[in-house]
């Protein structure tokens, strides 16, 4: 299983365990030797995002699962200077130093694995508040 930038552990039990040291996502894997067997995703809370736990089947649904909730952390961690054209060194202030070494990697994987990352950023400020997410009408 390929998730960028999450620590694996397996545990006495043969399942495994991979944290993020950012976003404090969790995955857990029920049999760390079946890649087929079923995870647990647990995400944590964040601001206008309430904690959420969800069994996932299927390495692809887990890499959409796990782009998508890095993708609305990361909006709402950098806020309305956040855009996923941007790579991690053009940031004035810098990001955090353990953010910025993942950061660059991590959008590639949310292209890769999210349909549209525009709107999943803009849905995330939107719900923490840090933007009008009400529609506009035309030319407005």
């Amino acid at each position: 299983m390929h998730l960028p930038f999450l620590k694996k552990t397996v545990m006495a039990d043969g399942s495994a365990v991979y944290k993020s040291k950012t976003s404090y996502l969790e995955v857990i894997q029920a049999d760390a030797k079946d890649l087929n067997s079923t995870v647990i995703f647990k995400a944590p809370a964040f601001n206008g995002h309430e904690a959420y736990e969800v069994e996932i089947r299927g390495e692809a649904t887990l890499a959409a699962e796990y782009a998508e909730y890095w993708l609305r952390w990361v909006s709402v961690e950098i806020g309305t200077g956040f855009h996923p054209d941007t790579r991690a060194e053009d940031y004035v202030p810098g990001l955090p130093s353990t953010l910025n070494k993942e950061y660059d990697e991590m959008i590639g994987f949310c292209f890769e694995n999210i349909d549209d990352p525009y709107k999943v950023g803009l849905d995330a400020w939107g719900k923490a508040g840090l933007i009008d997410s009400a529609p506009s009408a035309p030319g407005m």
